[in-house]
């Protein structure tokens, strides 16, 4: 998991039945976003094990929330527990995103792993 969490670097977050499917129906969009990054110059700028222009699955990994609720939960605890992070910002929608996914994944994110975390730290 990347080591700082600023508002230039807030994750990019899909959440849908299970990890299957948040990866297909995101996919698309995100890296079309990345793709337009790269065509503005902003991999020049950043470190070689941080590129952008690398397969979607290395682009994910460390670097994005996707899955099924319990895996975005795994990655929301991960970076709890090995950063410390008790607030976070996530991007949910992407250029030419269907609004009916946006409001899948923010339905999903309200309803299966909000509360799990509502649970857990009632207090936070």
């Amino acid at each position: 998991m990347r080591e700082s969490l600023s508002p230039r670097n807030w994750p990019e977050l899909y959440v849908a039945e299970n990890d299957e499917t948040a990866f297909r129906e995101c996919r698309e969009y995100i890296v079309t976003k990345y793709k337009a990054y790269v065509a503005w110059g902003q991999e020049r700028d950043v470190p070689k094990e941080e590129r952008l222009d690398v397969p979607f699955e290395e682009l994910a990994r460390d670097r994005f929330l996707i899955g099924g609720p319990e895996r975005v939960i795994q990655e929301i605890e991960r970076g709890h527990r090995e950063l410390g992070i008790n607030h976070w910002m996530f991007r949910v929608q992407w250029p030419g995103m269907p609004q009916k996914l946006v409001l899948k994944t923010m339905r999903i994110l309200g309803e299966q792993v909000l509360p799990y975390f509502h649970q857990r730290y009632p207090k936070a």
